[in-house]
């Protein structure tokens, strides 16, 4: 119980009493100085309740801890609160940067995406749940309480909040969602079938962020509902290398060239798909990213993982194909 909860009790145990009292003695003056005080002082408790209670889910103060690896969300009577489970303490959300419209808003999904951040969805119903694993993006350019998704820095407690327009109506896989040291994949369930997407990138930078406190995004359309080719699976490493693979089992390949300047970015991506071209199991979706970068199954059924020059780095040799995932590094 918290002590708003107990002084909101008190005050109307006081209150009850006094009319029953007064009531009894047929003392009607003092009954309605009573009524008027009482009225006056809970319109004035709830006036500053408001500047009470929500400072604390608003902001990550890093004033107070040194990092942000071990964040979970709590809960204090039902009411939704970021914890270091490492200090053992209470996140209080008031010194972080970062585009948020509405500081009462509280912290209701959180999934640790790789060693830089972590995705977290803020809402204004401190019961709103994502259990599904579903988001769906509402139109926030017309109404004001959407939820939003954004990402939580570990290193900097720094909030980047990303909303996309053309996702408005759409459902998004949150166990899916990929992040880099610079871009996040959003992928986008198909209209038509739920284990088919689209996807969705977004490039930042985290320099020009520092510096100015203003999020620089530039997106990119990997393939999409546009032109109805939408893919089964994708992997984009931390080097901007993006494999994805359609549901006929066709491998594409490439990577993303990304520079910022000031407020301006520019971005280009080039084609590769011959790296995997031939790779019998690739197309059948042996591959996945594994600590920013891209691991699959070759076609001697070896463990091997993509370097940044697009060469393919042995491992080692795969016992069990069906647990293959299970022999990736540690």
């Amino acid at each position: 119980m918290t002590i708003i909860t107990l002084i909101s009790i008190i005050f109307i145990l006081i209150f009850s009493a006094s009319i029953i009292f007064f009531v009894i003695k047929k003392r009607q003056v003092y009954l309605f100085a009573t009524v008027t005080i009482f009225v006056i002082g809970g319109i004035f408790f709830a006036i500053n309740l408001g500047n009470v209670y929500p400072q604390e889910f608003n902001g990550v103060n890093m004033d107070d801890i040194e990092s942000l690896d071990s964040v979970v969300i709590q809960y204090d009577d039902d009411i939704p609160y970021l914890y270091d489970s490492i200090d053992n303490q209470r996140l209080v959300l008031t010194d972080f940067r970062g585009d948020v419209k509405h500081p009462n808003q509280y912290p209701v999904y959180l999934r640790d995406l790789n060693e830089t951040f972590y995705l977290i969805i803020f809402s204004f119903d401190s019961n709103q749940s994502y259990d599904s694993g579903y988001f769906r993006q509402s139109d926030y350019e017309r109404y004001s309480d959407c939820d939003y998704l954004a990402l939580l820095n570990k290193e900097t407690g720094d909030i980047l909040r990303f909303q996309i327009y053309e996702s408005i109506g759409y459902k998004i896989d949150l166990s899916l969602v990929q992040a880099t040291t610079n871009s996040v994949s959003i992928p986008m369930v198909s209209m038509h079938e739920i284990n088919l997407y689209f996807i969705f990138t977004l490039f930042f930078d985290l320099d020009h962020f520092a510096a100015t406190d203003q999020v620089v995004f530039n997106h990119e359309f990997i393939t999409g509902a546009f032109d109805d080719t939408y893919i089964a699976q994708y992997a984009l490493s931390n080097n901007n290398q993006m494999i994805y693979r359609y549901a006929d089992g066709t491998v594409m390949y490439g990577f993303y060239q990304v520079a910022f300047s000031n407020n301006s970015s520019y971005i280009s991506y080039n084609d590769r798909n011959e790296v995997f071209e031939d790779e019998l199991y690739v197309s059948q979706g042996y591959f996945t990213l594994h600590e920013g970068m891209i691991y699959f199954v070759n076609n001697d059924l070896e463990l091997c993982y993509l370097s940044e020059s697009n060469q393919k780095i042995y491992v080692a040799d795969i016992s069990n194909l069906e647990l293959w995932l299970n022999q990736l590094p540690n």
